[in-house]
């Protein structure tokens, strides 16, 4: 089972509205805060900042981290406008595969056991496989769902606002 983001808002009229699902795998996935990570490059390749997005509380957490609601439609808005003025976005992503992820839980359990000649192993089977720091291609940018998705969140945020939610924080659970 994935994690996902959950809204809530000062206003207290949304209490646990889910997040675009894939959006939220899309900024808190494996490497979420890596430079080879989706968000990292995308962030890169548009030049926006997207790391708002990835400011969230987990349940039960202090202090809890509140984001203004008409700046994060402005972010959304302008994400928008820059995918869609890019349309060679995912042409100049790079992927890797699941044979880098893979290696990685490898080197995990071999570390757990402290099994140094496995470790060495997988070292070289990574420094082998160049790409493999990457993610995998899921197809999320290529088939335009970040685009909708990044476009369902703006409508929420708007949602929020019109309801009076001046602020709103991102669980993860």
């Amino acid at each position: 089972m994935s994690m996902n983001y959950y809204i809530y808002s000062d206003a207290g009229t949304v209490d646990g509205l889910p997040f675009p699902h894939l959006l939220s795998q899309f900024f808190e996935q494996y490497q979420g805060f890596s430079e080879e990570s989706e968000v990292a490059q995308v962030s890169k390749i548009l030049g926006i900042d997207l790391s708002p997005f990835q400011k969230y509380n987990e349940p039960e957490t202090a202090p809890v981290v509140w984001l203004n609601v008409n700046e994060l439609i402005k972010l959304t808005a302008d994400f928008s406008k820059r995918i869609r003025g890019t349309p060679d976005l995912f042409s100049r992503m790079k992927y890797g595969g699941f044979p880098g992820t893979l290696l990685r839980i490898e080197l995990m359990k071999a570390a757990l056991v402290n099994d140094k000649t496995k470790m060495e192993q997988i070292v070289k089977s990574f420094q082998a496989t160049p790409d493999s720091s990457y993610p995998p291609d899921t197809g999320y940018i290529k088939r335009g769902d970040l685009l909708e998705d990044v476009a369902e969140l703006e409508k929420m945020l708007k949602r929020i606002k019109s309801e009076g939610g001046r602020e709103i924080k991102l669980v993860y659970v």
